[in-house]
């Protein structure tokens, strides 16, 4: 799984196992603590897109984007309302 920034700085975490909520969890926080160290104001800059993958739409990721306050809560509250209804 990787990242890519908008001035093409790459965030990449290399795994050799499928693709779960718990990887998907653990590529998240490894990503969170890189963006962490790289900019304090990450949050503001950076989106996270996804997939349609079941893991992605997952209550474990949608728990831990919101504990990162990744996004506004009525944003994250707004499209993973829509998301989990697909």
């Amino acid at each position: 799984m990787g990242a890519v920034s908008s001035e093409g700085e790459k965030f990449i975490s290399i795994s050799e196992s499928v693709s779960t909520t718990e990887t998907t969890r653990a590529v998240l926080v490894e990503l969170v603590q890189q963006l962490e160290g790289h900019d304090e104001n990450w949050r503001e800059n950076t989106l996270l897109l996804m997939d349609n993958a079941s893991y992605h739409k997952s209550k474990g990721i949608k728990d831990l984007i919101e504990e990162l306050t990744w996004c506004a809560d009525v944003v994250c509250s707004s499209l993973f309302t829509e998301a989990m209804s697909d």
